[in-house]
């Protein structure tokens, strides 16, 4: 995979994008120094509203509903932001989904898994006339076949 070169979206410096948020190494730190920074200070004063945060460290709603949807800020329960799974509408605290759609999700990929799982495990298939294993030809999938014996 070939680097690209972008320019960030928030300074417009010059960098080797490799994955992610188009910002540049400089950026991306401190975005993470305010993000612990405002993750402290919700710790110590639980309850604070979004405009009090916004207004401490000059950060913008898009921001934080991004660290809430990527599930690093959890809002209050009697908060007055309000923020809804992306499948069903339900409300939520943090995240893109609710608990029942995050189970069901989990439930889809699990049988998707052990479907590849059954489909890796079929390797081989026989073919011939009776379709007994001692008087048919191997066919590999994927590939060529082999005469048995």
């Amino acid at each position: 995979m070939a680097n690209e070169v972008r320019a960030c979206k928030i300074c417009g410096r010059i960098f080797n994008y490799i994955y992610g948020d188009e910002v540049c190494p400089a950026c991306k730190e401190k975005q993470e120094d305010l993000f612990r920074r405002i993750k402290d200070y919700l710790w110590d004063n639980r309850g604070a509203t979004e405009a009090e945060v916004a207004e401490i460290f000059d950060v913008s709603h898009k921001q934080l509903l991004m660290w809430l949807r990527e599930g690093r800020l959890e809002l209050c329960e009697n908060s007055v932001i309000k923020l809804e799974c992306e499948k069903c509408g339900a409300p939520i605290l943090t995240g893109r989904l609710c608990k029942d759609c995050l189970a069901r999700q989990k439930e889809v990929v699990r049988e998707l898994d052990k479907s590849m799982k059954k489909d890796r495990d079929l390797k081989v298939a026989y073919v011939g006339r009776d379709n007994s294993r001692e008087n048919a030809k191997m066919r590999f999938l994927g590939g060529g076949s082999k005469k048995d014996g």
